[in-house]
């Protein structure tokens, strides 16, 4: 999936472009839950990161979130805004809502590309963390072309920080849709604790991670070599934009298929990739708003939010593998 500052710069272009200034001013007023919205369910995947730990259980509802009932999560958490009177905690999850569906649009839209480029890991094509040595050289690449800005340098947590814990109405939301649509095979209950705890994790292993002097990627090096890159974490440090030669960004308009199809190949570059799914979200959200503002709304929301999968942005009942790449040679 996109990486966290490919998914802040993709909520920062959506909210521009929505044509609400009401919601633009919400938007900049909870600009922090925004963006953290626009990481939508990743943050599940922090859950107890440290190798060593064995209970994993955010990982399973970050993937039950970007294989399966894609669509519906959404219509959940539009239902559970429904029923919220209270008009300031009303207008927090509405602006966290509209990060989520960033981020939907955003991974729908590019992940295929990212695959397709990166290699797919679990068919050993390419070692363990080149996906998310893609990731974060994309990250860089963008935030250095949008907003001038050393992803080696910035202090990243503090764009995703809301406050020591979760707040409580997302953490509520969270329980809610969860519980309706995920409990199978779940490993355990979508408690407060997991929720929380899967957001602080975030926070603890994005201030690990950041390297501004390049020392920490001298030891994540070593480690991996010690442990034969079974995790390969030196993956997750950002390098320097000068460092970056290849065409990550497919600027050159070069032909790429998706993963799970061969025969469908296109030419578009990441930069349209992203245009469209911002396009997309600002689609989405205004349907949203409607939705939420009126009783008799004219569309169906199953007919607004289909079952799309965040990772292969097609239908989630396509169960064709990730299979085809043709990854970059990068290291």
């Amino acid at each position: 999936m996109p990486d966290i500052w490919t998914h802040i710069i993709a909520g920062q272009e959506t909210a521009a472009k929505l044509d609400n200034p009401f919601w633009q001013q919400q938007i900049e007023k909870h600009k922090d839950v925004y963006r953290l919205g626009c990481q939508g369910p990743d943050f599940f995947y922090y859950h107890n990161f440290w190798p060593w730990l064995k209970d994993k259980s955010g990982d399973f509802y970050g993937n039950a979130i970007h294989k399966e009932k894609c669509g519906q999560f959404y219509q959940e958490i539009i239902k559970y805004v429904k029923k919220i009177d209270n008009p300031i905690e009303r207008n927090i999850i509405i602006v966290y809502l509209m990060g989520l569906i960033t981020h939907w649009t955003v991974d729908r839209s590019t992940h295929p590309y990212i695959y397709y480029i990166a290699g797919i890991e679990k068919h050993n094509q390419v070692p363990i963390g080149s996906h998310k040595l893609i990731e974060a050289s994309i990250d860089t690449i963008l935030a250095h072309k949008k907003l001038n800005l050393d992803t080696r340098k910035a202090p990243l947590s503090s764009y995703l920080y809301v406050g020591e814990h979760l707040p409580e109405i997302i953490i509520d939301m969270y329980i809610s849709v969860l519980t309706k649509l995920y409990l199978v095979n779940a490993p355990r209950l979508p408690t407060p604790e997991l929720i929380d705890k899967s957001y602080r994790d975030m926070i603890k292993a994005v201030k690990l991670f950041h390297d501004p002097y390049s020392l920490k990627l001298i030891i994540f090096k070593v480690f991996d070599f010690v442990t034969k890159r079974k995790i390969n974490s030196s993956a997750y440090i950002y390098r320097s934009f000068d460092e970056l030669k290849k065409d990550y960004l497919n600027e050159n308009h070069n032909k790429w298929c998706h993963p799970c199809s061969k025969t469908e190949c296109y030419n578009y570059s990441f930069w349209d990739l992203l245009d469209t799914a911002c396009s997309d979200a600002c689609n989405l959200i205004s349907f949203s708003v409607d939705y939420l503002e009126h009783d008799n709304y004219r569309h169906p929301i199953e007919d607004i939010f289909p079952d799309v999968s965040f990772d292969t942005g097609k239908n989630t009942k396509d169960k064709r593998p990730l299979q085809y790449s043709q990854p970059l040679n990068v290291k």
